[in-house]
């Protein structure tokens, strides 16, 4: 009789660090938002690494709750929870990505491009975390919507500097070419590390099958 108190105490606690690891997640996400739409929009570059750190905090705050919560609850759920915030640190990524490419078409300084880089690579770090500490082995749907925009990137770079020749010095061709290589070999790992799983090699297969069946 004693221990059940106790054990609804620790599913409590274990729900009650589970929500507050959303909340942390939720804000950690609006926050990147914020900035990014400073940084990309507005070129407001002030305070930024300060924001960016507290941004960092903030995520590893909610990942720690995150565990807590796992610990006391069931798996399947807490896991299914955890994905969906993988998704929503990859989708914000690629937004991200997206701006960029626009962002780069108009003259930028050195300090916004680094900034470009730290707002991508911020949300890119806590995907990749959530993938890790998540049974998550499903990596071909991630790296399909990044060299989704890859190849976007690709054809807006032939057409700006080939076909409108528009380019504005060399030093900024070699940068927007060095966040498209960088943004496509980290798409291509993705896709080697699902094909190289017996799994993801499965399951990468059917989705190709499921995909050509819907066109054919």
């Amino acid at each position: 009789m004693s221990q059940r108190p106790s054990g609804n105490k620790a599913a409590w606690t274990s729900r009650g660090s589970l929500a507050l690891s959303v909340i942390s997640f939720l804000a950690d996400i609006v926050g990147l938002a914020v900035v990014g739409y400073q940084a990309i929009v507005l070129n407001n570059t002030s305070n930024m690494p300060i924001l960016l750190l507290v941004i960092c905090l903030g995520f590893f705050l909610g990942l720690g709750l995150g565990l807590v919560g796992i610990r006391g609850l069931e798996q399947t759920s807490t896991q299914q929870l955890f994905r969906i915030f993988i998704w929503a640190y990859l989708l914000l990524s690629c937004i991200t990505y997206f701006s960029v490419i626009f962002a780069l078409r108009s003259p930028y300084t050195f300090l916004l491009y680094v900034t470009y880089i730290a707002l991508l690579i911020t949300p890119m770090c806590a995907f990749m975390i959530l993938r890790h500490i998540t049974v998550d082995n499903e990596s071909a749907p991630y790296a399909i919507a990044m060299l989704a925009l890859s190849v976007a990137h690709f054809i807006v770079i032939l057409y700006s500097y080939f076909v409108v020749r528009d380019t504005p010095g060399w030093g900024y061709v070699v940068g927007e070419l060095l966040l498209w290589l960088g943004w496509s070999l980290f798409a291509a790992y993705l896709l080697y590390s699902s094909s190289d799983s017996d799994k993801g090699r499965g399951s990468f297969r059917s989705m190709i099958r499921n995909r050509l069946s819907v066109i054919v």
